[in-house]
């Protein structure tokens, strides 16, 4: 499987492919969605590629499908004949008129085939109301016989309209075609919803009406049985119709045409950046379609395979792309390929599938053990109640079988395993059959898949790394399938991830959702917007922010929101909210790689970590308040990510942007022992120590760092000491200390409190009454050659926090500005300590650690989802 080369690969309308030479093909069968035929430019579209084809081709089949609404209100309509409430009258006139509108056509105004198309409407509809007085009190077998003679219409509508489209187009060349019902030339069992063809009774049927020369359009879909009743191949059973006609007419290639580029790597509808599939093998295109991958019906690959005809999977909206191409892969083998093979595609898979709406049952009990027969009972019963399974995964120790189903079927196998494992139930032998509602199978399918170890590692990484936990596991002998059983909640979280993982290479998207966009919020925004496009084109990854919320409003969007002007759309657009609902609105969102960022100081913000964490979100904050809280609270975070899998990182806590956290985390993770940390860990202090000298007035200081921007509002919160303490007690955690805020001891630098309302000026007035002891301080620090330090410490499992007077030889001693200092004595460094120093506070420079944090997350999701080539 490739992308499709922007440049390359390319086929026009009549000339499909890349084969044009040689004699004109004498026979084309091409297949039109119900999609494609009901808007004006479409249907523009669709005879502009048959005029195309009628000119290079002898005989042209053209078979056609009803819009699903078509269809939709043609099996509402004959269960509402059936009934027998006083409003079904009234239900079927209401349908009809509905059938009306939604089979008007496209035409433009004054189409000379409006007319025509109009009558040959009415005249279907009058064949269908001849039919519905006979439908009351019918039995459920008539039903079934009834909902599809009725849906049958539905085709020869669309069959209508391509015919007059063609036939009365005032803009081009008129085409003469014949309308053929399908129903005269295939012939089915006698299976009504879900018919199989029988190529042997319609393949003479077949060669001898649309061999002849000209083009011919048949409706889709629908067959008869022998008894001569109208059946239908199930929904998408018109590409079914067509593969089979190719067969039966030794057609070389049968296309496809819909309104989406050929046969995606996912479900575009989840997956934005699914891609084109070039090339898929008969067993590749089965596994896909079979698990959920629209665009081709599952039984449309059996006819083909026998006489090895291609099927070319085509987009309307893109008519010169060649699409998908799906055809016999001799050359797909275990083992090394062969020197003559074909280049091999550029991922080891093809295709992530899905299916939604399943239910997932399990027998298990020790009566299973060794006990033969017992899967043929279990599925035997499924399929006498006519119940089909999905996928079936049964454990090496025999004790448990389970198997995945439609949610609607679920009740009903679970009466019918109860009823035939009743005497095993009631030995307690088996337990009662135990469902599980609301799952989904995602599958990886692809023929490279075959001999190539790491495929399922991969899987199952991308699947852990976004915390989506697995009900079961199934993988084919053929080594072409791997899927898994998730629930119906991570149903788009887990297409997604797993195709990150396997096709985008080197390109990831991550998710980014900030609360707080104050000083520090602000900057890291305007950050992440200036180095964006950098680390898109340096590290293929692309950082969206998904989600933004203040102190009042939240905007959430998987689309991302613009940063161009954020401030504006947050204002204009964003809608009430608080830490909580703005998290709910996360875990809804549910996307893959998701990072949370708290810009905030609140505790209320600390409270929904754990939340986060344990929905495998990764947190990244400044925010000291729940790290450096109870130790209990502090170990049940760490214990949240692990069990996350994700990082719950704060690096900015101690230092700002100083790597103190990393570099104590490296040093124990390498071996080595910490036996003593030092540390001036407050800018305002720095700051006020750094400048206070013997005869300045010490409120003076502190007054004009309070005016220069330096301390907290209030400097009391500074002089306190506690927010040191805070930034200790990490550092003590980290190292493995279990302690509590009340173990720190802290030498507090403010005076008394002496009453709650307190001013700013009330605490200049209460240091000025101190200026004394401060004088004594710094003179006598001075008058021996040191110099004041508020340091923390940690040694011997003690933490302590206090003023300090340290000489030349200390690494504080000759410390500047607002530079903070940590000093680390280990093993390794006794003599001479690992010494941290810079900048420890400052809006950039935080902003700045954060965004280092968000991208130590960023490189091992990179490092986890690169190709396996």
């Amino acid at each position: 499987m490739s992308k499709e080369p922007a440049e390359q690969n390319k086929a026009e309308p009549g000339k499909p492919g890349a084969k044009q030479a040689g004699a004109m093909p004498q026979l084309k069968v091409v297949k039109f969605g119900g999609s494609t035929l009901f808007e004006q430019d479409q249907l523009l579209q669709v005879c502009r590629i048959i005029r195309g084809y009628a000119s290079n081709t002898s005989s042209l089949v053209v078979v056609v499908s009803a819009r699903r609404v078509l269809t939709d209100s043609f099996e509402n309509l004959a269960r509402y004949a059936i009934e027998k409430s006083p409003s079904t009258q009234e239900n079927i006139k209401t349908l009809l008129e509905q059938i009306k509108q939604s089979a008007l056509s496209p035409f433009p105004e004054g189409h000379p085939g409006q007319s025509e198309y109009n009558a040959d409407v009415e005249a279907i509809l009058a064949r269908v109301n001849d039919l519905l007085p006979g439908a009351h009190g019918a039995t459920e077998q008539s039903l079934e016989i009834l909902s599809d003679e009725l849906m049958a219409c539905g085709e020869l509508i669309a069959a209508h309209l391509l015919w007059r489209a063609l036939a009365e187009d005032t803009n081009a060349t008129k085409i003469s075609a014949t309308i053929v019902d399908s129903r005269d030339l295939i012939r089915t069992t006698g299976h009504h919803r879900q018919a199989i063809i029988d190529s042997a009774s319609s393949r003479p049927l077949l060669r001898k009406k649309l061999l002849s020369p000209g083009i011919s359009i048949i409706s889709g879909f629908a067959g008869k049985n022998a008894a001569g009743e109208t059946t239908t191949l199930g929904r998408g059973g018109s590409d079914y119709a067509a593969t089979t006609i190719a067969e039966a007419l030794d057609a070389e290639e049968v296309e496809i045409w819909t309104s989406r580029s050929g046969i995606m790597s996912a479900d575009p509808a989840l997956v934005k950046k699914a891609v084109t599939i070039k090339e898929l093998s008969y067993e590749e295109a089965m596994e896909l379609a079979h698990f959920g991958t629209r665009c081709i019906f599952p039984l449309s690959i059996l006819p083909l395979q026998e006489k090895a005809i291609r099927l070319r999977v085509r987009s309307l909206a893109e008519p010169e792309a060649a699409g998908t191409l799906i055809h016999r892969n001799n050359l797909i083998k275990k083992g090394p390929r062969p020197a003559n093979a074909a280049p091999q595609s550029d991922y080891l898979i093809s295709g992530v599938s899905a299916f939604s709406g399943l239910a997932l049952l399990r027998i298990q009990g020790s009566g299973l053990i060794g006990i033969s027969g017992t899967a043929r009972r279990v599925f035997k019963t499924m399929a006498d109640s006519a119940i089909n399974v999905r996928l079936i995964s049964q454990a090496s120790s025999e004790h448990s079988i389970c198997f995945a189903l439609e949610d609607a079927d679920a009740e009903k196998a679970r009466a019918a395993l109860q009823h035939e494992f009743a005497c095993e139930i009631f030995d307690k032998l088996i337990e009662d059959i135990h469902v599980q509602h609301n799952t989904a199978i995602i599958a990886i399918i692809g023929d490279g898949m075959q001999n190539r170890p790491g495929i399922a590692s991969r899987l199952f990484t991308a699947l852990g790394r976004n915390g989506i936990n697995v009900l079961a596991i199934a993988q084919g002998s053929s080594e072409r399938n791997i899927s898994v059983v998730v629930g119906q909640r991570d149903h788009a979280k887990a297409v997604n991830a797993v195709h990150d993982a396997f096709f985008l290479g080197d390109e990831h998207t991550i998710h980014l959702f900030q609360i707080g966009v104050g000083m520090v919020g602000s900057t890291l925004l305007k950050q992440i917007k200036a180095h964006t496009e950098s680390i898109f084109r340096e590290k293929h990854v692309l950082l969206k922010v998904a989600g933004l919320a203040n102190s009042s409003k939240m905007l959430v969007s998987a689309d991302g929101i613009s940063l161009e002007n954020w401030q504006k759309t947050l204002k204009n657009e964003g809608h009430k909210s608080n830490p909580a609902q703005f998290v709910e609105e996360i875990l809804k969102l549910n996307l893959p790689n998701s990072i949370f960022i708290d810009c905030t100081a609140t505790e209320d913000v600390a409270r929904v970590y754990e939340t986060l964490l344990s929905s495998s979100i990764s947190v990244v904050t400044p925010n000291k308040k729940a790290v450096s809280a109870s130790w209990q609270k502090y170990s049940a975070l760490k214990q949240a990510a692990r069990l996350g899998n994700v990082q719950y990182l704060y690096e900015t806590n101690v230092g700002a942007g100083l790597p103190v956290i990393s570099t104590l985390g490296d040093l124990i993770s390498s071996g080595d022992k910490i036996t003593k940390i030092e540390a001036v860990l407050s800018g305002t202090l720095s700051y006020i120590f750094n400048t206070f000298k013997a005869g300045d007035s010490f409120r003076q200081v502190v007054q004009v760092a309070r005016d220069s921007g330096y301390t907290e509002p209030n400097p009391r919160d500074d002089l306190s000491g506690m927010d040191v303490a805070r930034k200790l007690l990490i550092l003590a955690r980290e190292m493995g200390l279990r302690l509590e805020m009340s173990d720190v001891a802290v030498e507090s630098l403010a005076p008394a409190l002496r009453k709650k309302d307190e001013t700013v000026n009330d605490l200049y007035s209460l240091l000025d009454e101190e200026q004394e002891n401060w004088s004594q301080r710094i003179n006598q620090a001075e008058s021996t050659g040191k110099r004041l330090r508020y340091i923390g410490s940690i040694e011997n499992g003690n933490a302590a926090v206090s003023l300090k007077a340290v000489g030349p030889d200390h690494p504080f001693y000759s410390l500047s500005g607002t530079d903070n200092i940590i000093s680390f004595t280990t093993e390794r460094y006794a003599n001479t300590p690992l010494v941290v120093k810079g900048p420890g506070a400052g809006t950039e420079v935080t902003a700045a650690g954060v965004f280092a944090d968000i991208l130590r997350i960023v490189s091992t999701y990179v490092s986890l989802a690169s190709p396996v080539k």
